[in-house]
């Protein structure tokens, strides 16, 4: 199950954004993590392609 602290939204051409809300960095790198683990593992269950790419916000 995904946390309420994660946002996904679509950002258009097959492109989506995640937000992760925590209130320390190495929290919110272990939500992070898990998520990503999380949507991989459906990825390949569902045959889809997935790229994960860290952006710093500006």
């Amino acid at each position: 199950m995904l946390s309420q602290k994660v946002n996904i939204q679509y950002a258009g051409g097959a492109r989506y954004r995640l937000t992760v809300i925590e209130k320390d960095y190495k929290s919110a790198e272990d939500v992070l993590k898990n998520t990503v683990q999380i949507l991989q593992e459906n990825a390949r269950k569902y045959n889809v392609s997935l790229e994960f790419t860290r952006f710093q916000s500006k």
